[in-house]
């Protein structure tokens, strides 16, 4: 499959840098799925998944906030944070809306993680 370069970049450092096959990314547009030839591009990107596919094999990250640029073949997320699926080990609740808690049991089967709440929730 073709590749791109891809840099993935939040205030602690460099997540990621190095060649990808594709870029799935929740923007303010929707999902939007990069590869390789992709126009150029630039949006905001809104809370979610990402999924990337590197050297045929599909890795998840959770990240917030930031911006996506596509120019000249290269690819670029700029991210308030980005932690791969596997990092995550504990779960924060602050208060329950369906749209917060709803993928917990999920998460809880797939995963050994914590989970905290406030007391008020």
């Amino acid at each position: 499959m073709s590749q791109f370069q891809l840099e993935i970049m939040t205030p602690d450092g460099v997540a990621f840098s190095g060649l990808c096959e594709s870029l799935l990314v929740r923007t303010d547009r929707g999902d939007v799925e990069i590869m390789r030839g992709h126009a150029d591009y630039f949006a905001a990107v809104d809370t979610g998944r990402i999924r990337l596919t590197v050297d045929g094999r599909q890795r998840f990250a959770a990240a917030s906030g930031g911006f996506l640029s596509v120019s000249g073949g290269t690819v670029r997320l700029a991210l308030i944070t980005f932690e791969y699926a596997e990092d995550i080990d504990a779960v924060l609740i602050t208060h329950e809306h369906d749209d917060h808690v709803g993928g917990l049991g999920v998460l809880e089967r797939h995963r050994a993680i914590h989970m905290v709440t406030a007391n008020c929730t």
